[in-house]
This record gives structure tokens, C-alpha cells and sequence, in this order.
């Protein structure tokens, strides 16, 4: 969900304990803007969060641009199956 020009705010479900393969150690949150064009600039920005979260705040993005938006829990053994990604998009100033 947007909350202004330059922030979004997510939640998501904790992941099934059968799903966890091991000690849960956290989720990562991925934000790739969309691009239109070749001239568009790129833009990617991850966040990493404890085990015990399941909402987060995204501050820094581009003015009225769209993003995929995903999380992806990771152990030891690493990240697990992208699922669920939304396309947000941030307000205009």
C-alpha cells in the first residue's frame, strides 16, 4: 500500500512450519521497479528483517512508479520460493 510519494508499507503472512526447512532466520523484502523504457532507470532495493516480523515500511523509492514486491523467507540454507508478489505503486508529490 502506498502511504506517500516515496514510501510503501507491506505485510505478509508468516511462513508454515513445514515450509520453514530449517531455523527460520528471517524474510527479505525485494522492490524492483517496473520499467517502461530504455531510458528508464533501474531500481532495486532489499531489506532484510528478523523472523518475529511480518510488516515493514519502505522509505526511498521513486515519486509515482510502479514496484514488484515480494518476501521470501531464508534460513541458513538460504532464501526460499519468491510467492505472492504485488505491484505497488508510490504516490505522486
Amino acid at each position: 500500500m502506498a502511504i506517500d510519494f516515496s514510501t510503501i508499507w507491506i505485510k505478509w503472512g508468516e511462513i508454515d512450519e513445514p515450509e520453514k526447512g530449517g531455523t527460520l532466520l528471517g524474510y527479505r523484502i525485494h522492490v524492483k521497479k517496473e520499467e517502461h523504457h530504455e531510458n528508464s532507470q533501474p531500481f532495486y532495493k532489499e531489506m532484510t528483517v528478523g523472523p518475529n516480523i511480518t510488516e515493514a515500511t519502505i522509505t526511498g523509492l521513486p515519486t509515482w512508479t510502479s514496484f514488484r514486491v515480494w518476501v521470501a523467507a531464508f534460513t541458513a540454507a538460504g532464501e526460499g520460493e519468491q510467492k505472492n508478489d504485488e505491484w505497488i505503486r508510490t504516490s505522486k508529490q
